[in-house]
């Protein structure tokens, strides 16, 4: 799993290559945990592409809204814990 998100069409091809060419040397566990955060990354780009379609802004943003700390990482609001 590569995220692609933000990346320009001609910059994809080498993305993916340098993205496989860092892994190789990964065990199972790192693999699974880079794959996990690739994810997460997709989800969230996905995600911040839909919420303006849902109508205004949430006052205090996100984090308010979700109970969260304002703090926490993007990525990590939408991470199971564990």
């Amino acid at each position: 799993m590569v995220c692609l998100a933000g990346l320009a069409p001609q910059d994809r091809t080498d993305a993916v290559l340098s993205a496989i060419q860092s892994r190789l040397a990964n065990s199972a566990e790192e693999e699974r945990a880079v794959a996990a955060d690739e994810l997460r990354r997709l989800a969230g780009e996905r995600l911040s592409e839909l919420v303006p379609l849902c109508g205004p802004a949430l006052p205090g943003g996100l984090a308010q809204a979700l109970d969260e700390p304002a703090d926490t990482p993007e990525l990590v609001r939408f991470a199971p814990a564990g």
